[in-house]
């Protein structure tokens, strides 16, 4: 007699219940063993990382910074900790003028600790090599107001001198002029000090050319578009030739022949309700677009030639296809202006007095040079 169906389906479902128990019973093995090799990589990783940054400081000595970076990368890929591992990479990605790369590092030392004054240091040198001067004062300033200890007299000397130089950039000229005298008097046997604070104030008289109006300009952390003109009108004098007045120069009295004469030029133009507003401050996208206009009206021959060139430029915070995007291009292919290290132009950053003056006195160089290439005599 043939056997149930209800038997055979009891049967099946006691082999399918073995094979689930032993199945349970495998994957709580493999489970268990997985969990075993993940306690002794992590429990064993300090050690291998130890090892890895001893290995890539080792690399590093023997000039090896290739083998150095790799092994210093393990170190902190196995323990994110290792505080030094992060300075070593920095350091590497510095020599290598891998910017971007070496700020990431820098920032993953402050994200351990905010108040890291090497890290810090660091944080302006880099920013200081891109270009991004006002960065780099900022941690500088941070730096001089929590001074190192006088065991580390050197490390503060450091942090002053760089932010010296990079107030020659961006000004107020009389801070840098302090910053350096101070420094002179702390330490007198070094007389490259001398030497930088003669060459800045060589640099001031001939910006300045004397004129006390330039002077005032000089000091100033921000600049206005009257300002501005004082700088346009006493700086490139030899280029002004003998007109729409503005309507509202009667507050700035000092000042109206100046504006008169930029307004007229072209070189600065007025607002379409006939207004000059000179107390408005200028940026540096509006200074990069004044001088353009004062290039474009003088040396037509040469921008040209230069403006052919634009498309080549970009910028991370301005599109190719912007309308002024040319001008700005311009004025950077000319050597006036600068971009930071990550490629941006840093359009509304207000501009200083002692920056404008510097970007005028180098368009002036640009507005002398020749018509045509002087060829030599054969």
């Amino acid at each position: 007699m043939p056997n149930h169906p209800t038997a055979d389906f009891k049967v099946f479902l006691k082999k399918t219940e073995s094979y689930l128990v032993k199945m349970v019973f495998i994957m709580a093995i493999l489970a268990a063993c997985t969990a075993c090799q993940w306690f002794a990589r992590s429990a064993s990783s300090p050690k291998d990382s130890t090892a890895l940054f001893r290995q890539g400081m080792a690399y590093w000595q023997e000039g090896k910074l290739v083998q150095a970076e790799v092994h210093l990368r393990a170190a902190v890929e196995k323990d994110s900790s290792l505080i030094p591992a992060y300075f070593a990479l920095t350091r590497i990605y510095m020599k290598w003028n891998q910017f971007p790369r070496a700020l990431k590092m820098v920032r993953r030392i402050l994200s351990k600790d905010r108040q890291q004054k090497n890290g810090r240091f660091l944080r302006a040198k880099i920013y200081y090599l891109q270009g991004s001067y006002e960065f780099a004062r900022d941690d500088l300033e941070w730096l001089v107001k929590h001074p190192f200890t006088d065991k580390q007299k050197e490390a503060h000397k450091e942090v002053s001198l760089l932010l010296a130089r990079c107030l020659e950039q961006t000004g107020p000229y009389s801070r840098a002029i302090g910053v350096y005298r101070k420094l002179a008097a702390e330490f007198p046997q070094d007389s490259e000090l001398e030497q930088h604070l003669k060459k800045l104030k060589e640099q001031f008289d001939t910006l300045t050319d004397g004129q006390p109006q330039l002077a005032k300009i000089a000091a100033k952390n921000t600049v206005n578009r009257r300002d501005f003109a004082v700088i346009l009108s006493l700086t490139l004098y030899d280029f002004l030739s003998a007109g729409q007045p503005a309507t509202d120069l009667s507050r700035n009295r000092y000042a109206v022949n100046a504006i008169r004469r930029v307004v007229q030029q072209g070189w600065m133009p007025l607002f379409p309700d006939h207004t000059f507003r000179p107390e408005d401050l200028v940026d540096r996208a509006e200074a990069a677009l004044f001088l353009s206009r004062v290039f474009k009206r003088i040396r037509p021959d040469l921008s040209r030639n230069y403006l052919k060139q634009c498309a080549s430029v970009q910028f991370t915070d301005l599109p190719q296809i912007h309308p002024i995007h040319d001008d700005l291009a311009l004025l950077v292919k000319l050597k006036i202006f600068y971009v930071n290290g990550s490629g941006a132009f840093r359009l509304r950053s207000h501009i200083t007095g002692w920056q404008a003056l510097q970007a005028v006195s180098r368009l002036k160089k640009v507005l002398k040079r020749p018509l045509l290439p002087l060829n030599p005599q054969r």
